[in-house]
């Protein structure tokens, strides 16, 4: 075709569109000629190229003040599939695509959603966005084959494609309500200067890219929004993605403030809760990555701050911490598990219920951490539980949880205490300082605890003995039970002091420290697999004299600083009971 004809042609659609008068007449001439025409932007002749452009400006004025008038999206999508387009094509293809999808019915939404999808693959990034903004609220829509093959042939894309569409999914499900009002509230006043306009505030969990992306040049309502949600979650439900894929989007869509949105999150949770793989790595790294927002790793290329994500928001992290509870991997991702632990303990987005998640989760960072990782963050641990347990005056629970803590970092870590026996002063003091229920706690800390000291300094060691001779008559029945176990667990059995402790507290007024201060002395009764008793280990025992000599010494003080035992009417230095345990 020479360059007239081509002219010609242009001209005599350009005529045909012109005449329309009404809006019927020119959806008709747009449905035959607009996918042709645009094809004629390839044309070698500039004349027409230009020409083609004049046609162009003429029908997106008239399609401005015409929001009735239908395009034939259909006919731009194929064309814009064809691998053969070139780019001047597809850039106008997809012009008019945007411009005539939204007007479509949604039932004709819903049935070309699917070839929308087709048309991600391999395209630059802004039109993928601009694709996904105009098919994400047509979801709702779709009516799915039951057949589940015949799904994932409807919405067959390759891998990374389809990252890229849970990718914003997910950004759309993190949009609130109030989109249109932080947007408008973050515009340029019409009297500031041009180029002076403020960036809008990116939401929790969004960027500013991110939030630009979804949101487009006309942000959804929120009645909107809410349908577009659920209809992400219909669609995420349809099984056409790996279920590791899609938990973080439903552990996203539960904590939403629509009781709709968060009802049907929650139903699709449940239903494959019990098949994910909590200690999927990938999976995990992205939920840290969604509690913390974009952090910059040391070593590495600073994010852009367009693209940095900020922290989700408390409903969200109160979904995540109990996954991160679960998972045996979570705590081993460093430094994430002791960023989030501070983040929750001393940060400002935080609650009660999430100090209280943050403690539970030390306890699963003690247990589950391998130990390479977990020695450099033991003492950062430590100092961070002894911190929270001095300013936390109104929350026992807190404080108990701490306390634990506390002992289980030692128990893992014990090179923590090997020079000084301060920590251990500290809880035992806390014992006559503390509510019942925290007590209860610190006793529990030195217990767990106590074998971390067996091996201390010499130094270190007098000073521990001081400490337990200290407590061994303290009128807490709690901090006399663990001078017995101290006595035990950090002494050889030959040790002079420590026995003598124990001969103290075989005279407790308590059973349960008599019981167990006996087993240390004398080791307790074995049994064999049928029950019957066996013969004990050989027991040690200091050398007489030197006992002797010691309990000698310690009658002579005791009478003299008038720590005595009355019965009837004499005045003993030790009770019965334990006089009944130095004779044996």
């Amino acid at each position: 075709m020479t360059e007239s004809d081509e002219l010609g042609l242009v001209e005599r659609v350009f005529l045909r569109i012109g005449s329309a008068e009404t809006d019927d007449q020119l959806e008709s001439c747009l449905d035959r000629f607009l996918p042709p025409v645009l094809l004629k932007l390839n044309s070698s002749e500039e004349a027409v190229r230009k020409k083609v452009m004049e046609l162009l400006v003429h029908v997106n004025k008239r399609l401005k003040s015409r929001p009735k008038v239908l395009l034939p999206v259909e006919e731009l999508i194929k064309q814009y599939r064809d691998p053969d387009a070139t780019s001047i094509i597809t850039n106008f293809s997809i012009i008019y695509i945007r411009m005539g999808f939204p007007r479509l019915a949604p039932d004709k939404q819903a049935e070309l959603v699917p070839l929308l999808f087709r048309c991600l693959e391999g395209k630059p990034k802004a039109q993928q966005d601009s694709i996904l903004l105009l098919m994400t609220p047509a979801l709702g829509f779709i009516t799915m084959p039951t057949d589940p093959e015949k799904r994932k042939n409807m919405f067959e894309v390759d891998e990374k494609t389809r990252a890229d569409i849970l990718n914003y999914f997910m950004d759309v499900l993190l949009l609130p309500y109030n989109v249109q009002g932080l947007l408008s509230q973050t515009s340029r006043p019409a009297s500031a200067p041009a180029g002076n306009s403020p960036k809008p505030a990116s939401p929790p969990g969004l960027s500013e890219y991110s939030l630009r992306r979804v949101t487009g040049d006309t942000p959804l309502s929120a009645e909107a929004l809410e349908k577009t949600k659920l209809g992400i979650i219909k669609f995420l439900g349809a099984e056409l993605f790996p279920e590791n894929a899609v938990i973080c989007h439903y552990i996203i869509a539960s904590s939403d403030t629509r009781h709709s949105v968060a009802t049907a999150a929650d139903f699709e949770l449940k239903r494959i809760q019990g098949t994910v793989d909590w200690n999927d790595l990938e999976n995990v790294r992205q939920l840290f990555g969604l509690f913390q927002g974009t952090m910059d790793v040391k070593g590495q290329p600073p994010t852009k701050p367009e693209l940095k994500r900020t922290p989700a928001c408390t409903r969200i992290r109160l979904k995540i911490f109990p996954i991160f509870l679960r998972s045996r991997e979570a705590a081993c991702v460093f430094p994430s598990c002791v960023q989030v632990i501070f983040d929750c303990l001393y940060g400002q987005n935080t609650n009660a219920k999430l100090k209280n998640m943050a403690v539970q989760f030390v306890h699963h960072v003690c247990f589950n951490c391998k130990d390479n990782k977990f020695q450099p963050i033991s003492s950062v641990l430590l100092s961070g539980m002894m911190k929270l347990i001095s300013e936390t005056k109104d929350d026992s629970r807190l404080r108990s949880l701490a306390y634990v803590a506390v002992g289980k970092i030692v128990r893992r870590a014990p090179q923590l205490v090997k020079k000084d026996i301060g920590l251990a002063q500290k809880l035992f003091d806390a014992i006559g300082q503390e509510d019942a229920e925290s007590r209860l706690a610190v006793q529990e800390a030195l217990s767990l605890m106590s074998s971390a000291y067996t091996d201390i300094d010499q130094s270190a060691r007098i000073l521990m003995e001081a400490l337990i001779t200290q407590n061994i008559e303290k009128d807490e029945a709690q901090a006399r039970t663990m001078a017995v176990q101290y006595a035990k667990v950090v002494f050889p059995a030959d040790h002079v002091p420590s026995r003598f402790i124990l001969l103290l507290a075989c005279g407790d007024n308590k059973e349960d420290i008599q019981v167990e201060a006996r087993k240390a002395l004398y080791g307790e009764k074995k049994r064999d697999k049928d029950g019957n008793e066996v013969e004990r280990e050989a027991v040690v025992l200091p050398d007489f004299s030197t006992i002797m000599n010691y309990i000698n010494t310690q009658v002579q003080q005791r009478t003299a600083s008038q720590r005595l035992h009355t019965v009837g009417s004499q005045k003993l230095p030790f009770s019965p009971a334990a006089y009944e345990q130095v004779i044996i």
